[in-house]
């Protein structure tokens, strides 16, 4: 599985020394956008920075720029994802705008972020995999999992509304 991570839970994770859990957990890569190694973690996470580096250079996280996206031909869409983020979530937590639009774009399933508008978060899962996802791939994906797992996808809703 995928992730992208947003700075905060970052910062916890280091500073608790159990970043290790990342990499098992996540086998298919852990991602950050260069905002969040740039500028957020030199304002809010200096201290684990080195630890931080090290797990970039040995390629444990991978850093995707804006030249990376444009390599891959989506720079666009994640600049779209920004916008649309920063209108939904506002500007107050930059690192969880662009760890969730880049995980809109590279197609990481996996946000690790500590955020405590949940709400807004089912939300916008339920649309993504849901009601109206960006790729056919993402449906397939979450149909099949219910499938397997047998998941009763209308009263799970409805049980996940009722503690909204």
């Amino acid at each position: 599985m995928r992730a992208s991570l947003d700075t905060n839970v970052l910062i916890h994770i280091y500073r608790a020394g159990l970043e290790d859990i990342l990499f098992e957990f996540f086998t298919d890569g852990v991602f950050i956008y260069e905002q969040i190694r740039k500028v957020e973690l030199e304002h809010h996470g200096k201290e684990i920075l080195d630890k931080v580096d090290s797990d970039i250079e040995s390629g444990k996280i991978k850093v995707y720029t804006d030249e990376t996206l444009k390599q891959q031909a989506v720079l666009r869409i994640f600049e779209t994802n920004v916008n649309e983020n920063k209108l939904l979530y506002g500007l107050g937590d930059l690192g969880e705008v662009y760890a969730i639009s880049l995980a809109q774009t590279i197609g990481a399933y996996s946000l690790v972020t500590d955020d405590m508008s949940f709400r807004s978060q089912i939300v916008k899962f339920i649309k993504r995999f849901w009601k109206d996802p960006y790729k056919n791939e993402e449906k397939k994906w979450m149909s099949k999992l219910v499938e397997e797992r047998k998941i009763r996808v209308k009263s799970k809703f409805t049980e996940l509304q009722k503690l909204l």
